[in-house]
């Protein structure tokens, strides 16, 4: 069938085009309609592929109807229903293993999503083993993408970068198209680069047979590492820019980040301040608040870089104490499946002010009251300065990692859980962020 071909050529919207083309004459509506479906759902639209399933729902029969019982718990599980994701799978008996292998694929995320990390781990390694099993190459790439995706979400890069590996040979191997793959090389560019393994990321391949959007994602892990070796990573950037189809505020957001890695290690610590801080000013709904986090660190660790060149910023407590708190806490997020659920708004809490003075000089010290917000923190702050409370140790969990997904610890600050870390507050003109986001995917999925 063309469509399918489409589908696996990595053309989703022409293969939906030929599909709704093809129900308006076919008998066998139900089939259509999945791979409708299919196409619609990694396109991201999916109010409509929601409307498709459940019409093929109705017509669906034997092991069409597993199937689609199946993909209706991996849409609850895009939505963040978990539990009730994991209660429909366990209804669906089938013999078919291609269809248990889908199955376990969506049940083994969503158990790593509702905190039982090591359960959902073995889920999926099941899953790989009833793909293989199968034959069916498809159900192999998501049982790989999405253990890979959960083993680096929980910190054990090393595992995640060997079974990616290993998978990707296998495909090439074989033969197989690149198309499927994408979630695998993108979760593979994550592991190496919080590994430090720069120079296999340096060579991973990017086919341009892969969806834009990961395409994108992967070219940045390499302009990131590039970027941390001194090197110029403009390149890839705008590479990464071009890969892109059309406007995506998500990764506008995410680039912002790669940007600022860069600018600080050319020594250009305002330049990284000013990234981070207007991209968590207007966050893009989709970006997590482990993301968030991330760039609260990164632009905190170029205060620390600013104070530390003698530049006129302000006398904070311990700009790089409160970095590898945000940096620890984005990472017990990732581990914990949040995505960042679960920390305050800083739209109603968190907000910094400006490091520096904004004319660019010295003012005259006076005691000011804080902005008032709940549980707000009293102390003195000098006009167009802040001084920020100490009151938030290291995270245990985030000495001695690497990588911007270090840190895998659901614990951070003191040993205090990251939901009930003190936050800083200060001045209304601020640059604030949005770390309250639901666990959405943290760029287009990286499991599926």
């Amino acid at each position: 069938m063309r469509a399918r071909a489409l589908r696996s050529a990595g053309k989703p919207e022409e293969a939906a085009a030929e599909l709704r083309k093809a129900l308006a004459t076919s008998n066998d509506r139900c089939e259509l309609l999945y791979l409708l479906w299919d196409c619609q759902f990694v396109l991201g639209d999916r109010a409509a592929a929601h409307e498709t399933l459940l019409e093929a729902k109705a017509l669906a029969d034997g092991v069409a109807a597993h199937r689609i019982a199946v993909a209706e718990a991996s849409w609850l599980m895009s939505q963040g229903e978990y539990a009730a994701a994991v209660e429909m799978i366990a209804a669906v008996t089938t013999p078919d293993e291609s269809v248990r292998a889908y199955g376990l694929s969506v049940r083994g995320v969503c158990e790593a999503f509702l905190g039982d990390m090591d359960k959902g781990v073995a889920t999926l390694e099941e899953a790989r083993a009833s793909a293989h099993r199968s034959g069916d190459m498809r159900e192999y790439t998501r049982a790989v993408g999405n253990l890979t995706f959960v083993l680096g979400s929980s910190g054990h890069h090393e595992r995640s970068a060997r079974i990616g590996a290993e998978a990707l040979k296998r495909l090439a191997v074989q033969g197989f198209p690149s198309t499927y793959s994408a979630p695998i090389r993108y979760n593979l560019a994550t592991s190496l680069l919080a590994l430090g393994r720069w120079p296999e990321l340096d060579v991973l391949e990017v086919p341009d047979t892969i969806p834009g959007n990961k395409a994108a994602r992967i070219l940045l892990c390499q302009a990131e590492a590039r970027a941390l070796r001194g090197l110029d990573p403009d390149d890839l950037v705008e590479a990464a820019a071009k890969a892109i189809d059309g406007q995506d505020a998500l990764f506008a957001a995410q680039s912002a980040y790669t940007r600022a890695v860069a600018a600080r290690a050319k020594g250009r610590h305002r330049a990284a301040v000013e990234l981070c801080r207007e991209t968590v000013l207007d966050p893009p709904a989709a970006l997590t608040g482990g993301e968030v986090l991330r760039l609260i660190a990164e632009g905190l660790g170029a205060v620390h870089d600013l104070q530390a060149a003698g530049g006129r910023v302000t006398k904070l407590d311990d700009p790089r104490r409160w970095s590898r708190a945000a940096r620890a806490a984005a990472g017990a997020a990732r581990a914990g499946g949040r995505g960042g659920a679960g920390w305050p708004s800083p739209r109603r809490g968190w907000t910094t002010g400006p490091p520096w003075p904004p004319t660019g000089t010295g003012s005259g010290c006076r005691t000011r009251r804080p902005t008032p917000g709940p549980g707000a923190v009293s102390r003195k702050r000098c006009a167009g300065h802040t001084s920020w409370p100490s009151g938030c140790a290291p995270c245990r969990c985030g000495r001695g990692s690497t990588g911007p997904l270090a840190g895998s610890a659901s614990r951070c600050c003191t040993g205090t859980n990251p939901s009930s870390a003190r936050s800083p507050r200060a001045s209304a003109r601020s640059w604030r962020c949005s770390a309250g986001a639901a666990p959405t995917a943290r760029s287009p999925p990286s499991w599926c």
